[in-house]
């Protein structure tokens, strides 16, 4: 009886190891990849919406302020979740998936 306790008590550990190995990791990947999209998604809605006010050519400059402000005040209003370069290439992005 004592060594089949032990023998599960090995086998519990074993698990709890290719838990906190494999499966977390994978789990906190696919939250990020999740939030990626969604992060992409509202750089895309910035974007149009920004191309949409200053409709004449000429103010790119003021587009990618508006679009970089919205997402800064959208996911940095509590605490710095994006930082300014990351905004930058959501936007790049945005704009390049916009123009094909």
């Amino acid at each position: 009886m004592d060594n089949l306790f032990e023998f599960m008590m090995g086998i519990i550990s074993i698990l709890g190891a290719i838990v906190t190995y494999f499966i977390i990791p994978y789990i906190k990947e696919s939250i990020s990849s999740e939030k990626l999209e969604q992060y992409q998604e509202w750089a895309a809605l910035a974007v149009k919406t920004a191309e949409m006010l200053w409709s004449e050519t000429g103010h790119g400059a003021d587009k990618k302020a508006y679009a970089a402000d919205f997402l800064s005040r959208l996911f940095n209003a509590k605490k710095e979740v994006l930082t300014k370069e990351q905004i930058n290439i959501l936007i790049e992005s945005a704009v390049q998936e916009l123009q094909h």
